[in-house]
Order: C-alpha cells, then structure tokens, then sequence
C-alpha cells in the first residue's frame, strides 16, 4: 500500500478566515514502479503536497459544515496523486472545530445574514424609488407631498429624470439605439422595391446566424416576386 505517515493536528482555515478547521491527515507514499524517488525523505514532499490539496479544499468550505467540508477534503486527497517525480501520494483527513471556531462562525454568519437583510432592504427602497421617478404622475404627486414648498424645481427634476427606466427594464443603450436605426431605415426607405431588397438582406443574415424562426417570420413580410413585363 505505501509507507505510511500523518500530518497535524493542525489548523486550517476555513471561507471564513476568522474561524479554522481543526485537521488530521494520515497519509501514504510509494515509489512508482520502475523509478526511484529524487528525495532523500519522499514523506517530506507527500506531506506538502497533501496539506496543499487540503488548504485549498477547506477555505471554500464553512466549520459549521463539517461534514461536507470532510468529504470534499477526502474526495481529493484519497486518489493517488504524484507530489514529486517518481513519488505518488494518498492520504484521508479527520476534521474537528473547536467551541471557539464554531462560535467565531456563527457570529460571521449572523453578521452576513444582517447585511445581507440591510442590503435586501437597501435595493428594495431603491427600486421603490425608481418606480416613483420613472413616473411623471407618481413623481409629482411624490414630489408635492414631500416638497409642498417647492413646486418650481419639479419641472427641472421631470426634464433631468426624462430617460430613466421603470425597474426592470431594459435602460437606454444600445437596444434603444439600434430601434432608433431601425426606424430610421424604414423611414428612409420608400421605394417598395428598396424594402424588399432590405427583407432579403436581412432574412439571408438571420438564416446564417441560425435564427431559422425570425428569418421565415421576416419572408412572411416579402411581397410576391415582380413579374417581368412580356411584350
């Protein structure tokens, strides 16, 4: 099986850096058949390489999940794995948490679930907020019931809020500019025969794009083929 080695206990700390696992690895190393290790102590190496995979394991991890962080740790360090040429190293890990880390976790918890409440909140005034000014009838009646005394600044306030969009919706970029292009184009574009053209540009750019559902919704819109006059 391998010759035969431990690391800890030792802390390593968890996704919350304030609070640590609590970590013993009993761990094996073995030459690869027809090569000799280059290292005069091969635990030496076996042993950095699996504190390693653990470190990193354990800091995605929380103490007060001590069962999934132990068997995300043990699904990495139990495969073979080759620390150094000619080396190959397994190991399996026992985690504990201390009274202290577990009360260390527990205080970040609360404080992350209270400024993730604070921030819920927070977004949810704001939101409110913009319905209210993406609204000129909600912001006068808004405005006038909280600034009785000061009816002139509205207008200035209506024209400065003029493009902002209700919560929700898509803001003004490049959608909006590219409807306006849009339109434009059509607009400038009387000839029927100009139009039909521009159907079939588009139509050929939709099917090689692979859009096949808008490309035969835009050939609904062609008119039928002109028929050459015969004398």
């Amino acid at each position: 099986m391998g010759h035969p080695f431990d690391i800890g206990p030792e802390p390593m700390a968890s996704c919350l850096g304030s609070s640590c696992f609590t970590v013993r690895i009993d761990g094996a190393w073995r030459a690869i058949p027809g090569t000799q290790p280059d290292h005069l102590d091969p635990a030496t190496p076996a042993r950095v390489h699996l504190r390693r995979q653990a470190t990193e394991v354990l800091r995605c991890h929380s103490v007060l999940d001590l069962g999934a962080a132990q068997d995300a740790v043990n699904a990495a360090l139990m495969p073979w794995g080759r620390p150094a040429p000619g080396l190959e190293a397994t190991g399996t890990a026992r985690l504990s948490v201390s009274p202290r880390d577990r009360e260390l976790a527990e205080e970040s918890a609360r404080r992350l679930r209270a400024l993730d409440l604070e921030h819920e909140a927070e977004m949810h005034r704001l939101r409110h907020l913009q319905d209210i000014l993406s609204d000129p009838d909600l912001l006068r009646v808004w405005w006038m019931s909280r600034f009785p005394d000061r009816p002139e600044q509205l207008e200035q306030l209506t024209s400065a809020l003029e493009h902002l969009a209700p919560p929700g919706q898509q803001p003004a970029g490049h959608r909006t500019e590219l409807r306006q292009f849009a339109d434009q184009l059509i607009d400038v574009l009387h000839n029927p025969a100009q139009q039909q053209l521009l159907l079939q540009a588009v139509i050929h750019a939709f099917r090689a794009l692979g859009h096949t559902d808008l490309a035969d919704t835009a050939a609904r819109w062609l008119g039928p083929p002109e028929q050459e006059n015969t004398p």
